[in-house]
């Protein structure tokens, strides 16, 4: 109970950041809160926080979690202003539709980066 209370916590507050800091949906800190000078690149992808919300989801079966990892999951790979993926091979890249079909993927053909 003790390490399950401040994971709860911490899923908590990231599904209000995901519902109100920002238009496109992601659980970043908000642009006033004191934390946000933590966030830098590589600490703070979406898929990094998503751990916590498959974490609770584990721990609770509530599907807000759930719901809460694969928007994170879809951002990561492309659902988000600038329509980019954040993670990416040197050798090839794959489109993927996360959206769409949240359980298989329908990915594109490969093609060189």
């Amino acid at each position: 109970e003790a390490r399950r209370r401040p994971l709860l916590r911490d899923a908590e507050t990231m599904l209000r950041q995901q519902e109100e800091n920002y238009p496109y949906r992601i659980a970043w800190f908000g642009p006033k809160d004191a934390w946000v000078h933590t966030m830098s690149w590589g600490t703070y992808h979406p898929l990094r926080r998503a751990r916590t919300f498959v974490a609770a989801h584990a721990m609770t079966g509530d599907p807000e979690f759930r719901k809460a990892a694969m928007i994170a999951n879809d951002f990561h790979n492309g659902a988000n202003p600038s329509g980019s993926a954040m993670t990416r091979s040197t050798i090839s890249s794959t489109v993927c539709f996360l959206i769409s079909r949240p359980q298989t993927g329908q990915c594109g053909t490969p093609t060189r980066a």
